[in-house]
């Protein structure tokens, strides 16, 4: 009975050792967001439509997000007027990128501090 225990248990810690990372939402919306760039690179899509594939996958994996909605309407704005010729694509890109890494380096350093606030200021067992 000991061997069979010694047994399962070696096998259940290298099934767990070998188990694939699971793949968080942001790294899943990030690598989306890579892939749909690439395309649009490529000339497969139009910059509007790579903001509007990117922009249905961060509703699908997040949900409704105003401020996201937001940047996604500025990129879209930005991008159509690179297609027009009144900016430079890759200004558009720069812009719009900027946009969106500046939310979510806004949303990293508030979770910090709450994080930090709640460390510091634990919560009482009454709450």
């Amino acid at each position: 009975m000991k061997t069979l225990w010694m047994t399962g248990s070696v096998l259940l810690l290298a099934a767990c050792a070998s188990a694939p990372k699971p793949v968080s939402s942001s790294e899943a919306w990030a690598t989306y967001r890579d892939e749909v760039t690439r395309e649009r690179d490529r000339g497969l899509l139009t910059a509007v439509q790579a903001e509007e594939k990117i922009q249905a996958k961060y509703r699908e994996l997040y949900g409704p997000d105003p401020t996201m909605e937001g940047a996604f309407a500025y990129g879209r704005d930005l991008y159509a007027m690179a297609q027009a010729g009144k900016l430079p694509e890759s200004e558009a890109d720069a812009f719009a990128n900027a946009r969106i890494d500046e939310i979510f380096a806004r949303r990293a350093a508030r979770d910090e501090y709450h994080a930090w606030m709640e460390k510091r200021f634990p919560p009482e067992p009454s709450d």
